[in-house]
């Protein structure tokens, strides 16, 4: 029997750096490098990546407790966390709203639309970074509380699939990019991409 020796190092993701949110162009377009948004104004321990639970569709036998067989779909990521920043920009840019022709301003939208974004999670005490690269919005902005509280912003989706070089994943974990530069920044976003790379 062999004992794994890389179990001797343990890896923790506690205390958020950073949350960059790429939204993309279209649904197959993969992250526009030119529109990152490093949310900044974030509510404690609001954010999390939680995964529903399994299906399990089971064939009972009718002769022994062990099922003839067992079909397991895995349950859906999705992604969450609360801002307090309204700013017309995360507005427009995360959440669907349009700008008005005069003098500034914006407008919610009056139906929903598809908008993905790649999101990326980086940590105090890791190097690491985690990376959501294709989410389904669904964000919402809540005006409400404000005597006592603050106006939020949440921004949530789905977590789908793409691809980060040649893997197919929703949800991975980058050894040693956890960066704040530019350049950096691009070179991860553009590993992501909505078709198999050739």
């Amino acid at each position: 029997m062999a004992i794994n020796a890389n179990l001797s190092t343990r890896r923790v993701f506690s205390n958020l750096a950073y949350i960059r949110v790429t939204p993309w162009d279209s649904e197959s377009a993969g992250p526009n490098v030119a529109n990152i948004y490093d949310i900044t104004e974030v509510v404690a321990d609001s954010t999390s990546i939680e995964q529903a639970d399994n299906d399990s569709n089971v064939i009972e036998h009718e002769f022994s407790s062990n099922p003839l067989f067992e079909n397991i779909t895995l349950g859906d990521k999705t992604f969450t966390c609360e801002s307090i920043d309204l700013q017309d920009g995360v507005l427009k840019g995360l959440f669907g709203w349009q700008a008005l022709d005069t003098d500034g301003g914006v407008a919610a939208p009056n139906e929903y639309k598809h908008l993905y974004a790649t999101i990326e999670l980086g940590f105090t005490n890791s190097e690491d970074e985690i990376v959501l690269p294709k989410v389904l919005l669904n964000s919402k902005a809540v005006i409400a509380s404000m005597k006592t509280d603050a106006s939020k912003a949440t921004i949530s989706g789905t977590c789908y699939n793409a691809y980060i070089d040649s893997v197919k994943t929703d949800m991975a974990i980058l050894k040693g990019k956890k960066t704040t530069t530019e350049s950096a920044i691009t070179t991860i976003l553009n590993r992501i991409k909505n078709e198999k790379p050739e």
